[in-house]
């Protein structure tokens, strides 16, 4: 993943200080630039929308600004190239046409709360690039430090998709001094049926899963071994790929997730595959999601507004 130009997108007043802490560590190590991007709301919410009287308009408008500028002058303190803008009112289509016309690479956004809302849905299912989501649970702070990595945990399912993350997170974790957890989930076979299985059924399927997972370690033993950083491997079995993936991440106290878009199973039609949907919805952890397919081969921005390649950068 080539990163030049990261977009930090939040509308509330203040934005979440763990969010900044990923995203300028992140940035740091890979020599982009951020935009702060706040979006703000002219219309007051009810059963008549109603726009914001001018007075009060300029006023919110003239603090958000200020608080852009503060939190710029503190991402600087750490050698960032940051800019600011402001939009009015959220909208899908003005996200993606800012996008578009200032070559973002990555976008960086708050997750409210334990489940994915509603704005968040919305710039899931549309926008067709890498994507880091943070947790907005800690209390706020003036002070934005650079995020200490010490596990970052890479899922990987034995395909080259879900391999396409590891440059990148070879890259941060070195630049971090962080460990690589690569870890492969060996997904034990259901049988879905009526009538009770046989000790031949229970036979077939053990011997199936001792057979995938004797290719896991050889497979995770190669990849250690091929990484240019500390790594060190993680192997499960379950009938449940995104459970044992939970389970795995508080276990080992893990510090950020990078995982790609899509695995094995891949569906170009669908901007995330099943895994990394549901670690996003569910996950309370900073987790950067790295889209795997050309954002051409994606066909979920319907809203007409195309990501552009990067080979038209002026």
């Amino acid at each position: 993943m080539s990163l030049e130009h990261m977009l930090v997108l939040f509308d509330q007043p203040v934005v979440s200080p763990q969010l900044l802490s990923h995203a300028a560590t992140i940035a740091k190590s890979s020599g982009a630039s951020i935009t702060l991007l706040n979006i703000l709301d002219s219309t007051i919410s009810g059963p008549h929308e109603q726009f914001i009287d001018p007075l009060q308009w300029h006023m919110i408008k003239t603090e958000a600004e200020s608080s852009l500028n503060k939190v710029a002058e503190r991402l600087q303190q750490h050698g960032l190239q940051v800019q600011k803008a402001v939009l009015e009112n959220w909208s899908i289509e003005r996200i993606l046409r800012y996008i578009q016309d200032n070559f973002v690479d990555l976008i960086a956004v708050n997750k409210h709360g334990e489940s994915i809302g509603e704005k968040l849905h919305t710039l899931l299912r549309y926008i067709n690039i890498p994507m880091l989501i943070a947790p907005s649970n800690e209390l706020l702070s003036d002070e934005i430090t650079l995020a200490s990595y010490q596990k970052i945990l890479v899922p990987l399912d034995g395909s080259q998709r879900a391999e396409f993350v590891l440059p990148t997170a070879t890259s941060l974790a070195k630049a971090s001094d962080a460990s690589l957890v690569l870890a492969h989930v060996v997904h034990k076979p259901e049988m879905p049926r009526r009538t009770p299985a046989s000790p031949e059924d229970f036979e077939l399927l053990d011997r199936l899963t001792e057979r995938n997972r004797a290719e896991a370690i050889i497979y995770l033993e190669q990849l250690v071994s091929r990484v240019d950083a500390r790594a060190e491997s993680r192997l499960l079995v379950s009938e449940k790929v995104s459970t044992a993936l939970h389970k795995l991440i508080e276990q080992e106290t893990i510090d950020l997730v990078i995982l790609s878009a899509h695995g094995y199973s891949s569906e170009p039609q669908r901007p995330y595959g099943s895994v990394a949907y549901n670690l996003i919805s569910y996950m309370n952890k900073p987790l950067l999601v790295i889209q795997d397919f050309p954002s051409s081969d994606i066909s979920a921005n319907q809203l007409g507004v195309p990501i552009r390649e990067k080979s038209n950068r002026g």
